[in-house]
């Protein structure tokens, strides 16, 4: 373990326990960005922790945060932070929400960290070492395309056709559909085999970037939109284990 994923990994879960404190406490500050989702305080408060931890140690890195936007420094590393996702979720008092803490090397995403506090669930990967759930290495697992369960994007009416034409397309073909709300639980979820794949439209880096790297490690595939490599410019993912891939890309291209 690199000082680089250490930090991530204990940022991670420190930032985790302050979700679940908050989470029994009143909501506050909650405001509607410009993309019509929720911030709350507990967001920005979130986050600012997570940064302090990282410019105590690596002051020069850059960062991509949801909530603060970017700040480039010229590093070779850059962190990826979404400080509380599936805000709505916890907004609505359900537990399916996460911190994902990503890192990139010029561009390339090498660590990731999720933590799902409120299921006491540590997920954790980095490249080329393998995919740990609370400390146990663990792999994904293969379904068929008849017996699989696909997720799709939870905020369906910012895209309510391409999300239409998807259904139509892929619940003939698969067990069943369904929408959870929070891509640290989705794709968490995947990378263990309990749903088979995960579509999202709109997406940005900070939703993704964490559990990619996770998802690779354990064996299961996610790109972009067109099948392309994940980029910190991505917006929108196919993840799924490597048997169905290529039906869900050509159900959203064709």
């Amino acid at each position: 373990m690199t000082d680089i994923s250490s930090l991530c990994y204990t940022t991670a879960k420190e930032a985790g326990l302050f979700l679940k404190n908050s989470f029994f406490r009143k909501i506050s500050g909650a405001e509607r960005k410009n993309d019509g989702s929720f911030s709350t305080d507990t967001d920005r408060e979130c986050e600012k922790l997570i940064i302090s931890k990282i410019k105590s140690v690596f002051p020069t890195h850059s960062i991509i945060a949801e909530e603060s936007g970017i700040v480039k420094s010229g590093s070779e590393y850059t962190w990826i932070i979404d400080p509380l996702d599936g805000t709505h979720n916890f907004m609505k008092s359900t537990h399916n929400f996460g911190v994902s803490i990503a890192v990139a090397k010029n561009g390339q995403l090498i660590i990731g960290a999720v933590y799902l506090p409120m299921f006491e669930e540590f997920y954790y990967a980095e490249i080329n070492g393998g995919a740990m759930k609370n400390d146990k290495k663990f792999t994904s697992k293969e379904c068929s395309l008849e017996e699989s369960i696909i997720v799709v994007d939870a905020d369906f009416k910012s895209d309510i056709n391409n999300n239409i034409s998807l259904i139509s397309k892929i619940s003939p073909k698969c067990f069943g559909i369904r929408i959870i709300g929070a891509s640290s639980r989705e794709l968490t979820y995947l990378a263990e085999g309990i749903v088979d794949g995960v579509i999202q439209f709109n997406d940005p880096v900070w939703d993704f970037a964490a559990p990619a790297v996770i998802l690779r490690e354990a064996g299961a595939k996610i790109t972009s939109l067109t099948g392309e490599e994940l980029t910190l410019e991505t917006k929108g993912f196919i993840a799924s284990n490597q048997s169905i891939h290529s039906f869900l890309l050509s159900a959203i291209n064709n």
